[in-house]
């Protein structure tokens, strides 16, 4: 969808998105990422060698998977990715 796409600088999820489909950004410039609530899967490689440095996620998610190598190569991506139970 926005793979290769270095002029990137923003997008916005909304709230009926339930899956970020296999390389949708790819090798994209995108800083940051906001994942709304409605969210269920992030597929293989979907921001593999962006330029991610902030991911967040809406406080009532329904993010069930993370699939392979979703935020593989993302370099200025730091910190830990936690389930809460």
């Amino acid at each position: 969808a926005f793979s290769e796409t270095f002029a990137l600088e923003k997008v916005n999820l909304t709230d009926k998105l339930e899956n970020i489909g296999h390389e949708a950004f790819i090798r994209s410039n995108i800083p940051a990422v906001h994942i709304p609530k409605n969210l269920e899967i992030i597929d293989s490689q979907a921001f593999y060698q962006s330029g991610l440095t902030t991911l967040t996620f809406d406080e009532s998610s329904h993010l069930t998977t993370i699939n392979a190598n979703a935020f593989g190569f993302c370099s200025d991506l730091s910190g830990d990715i936690v389930r809460l139970e």
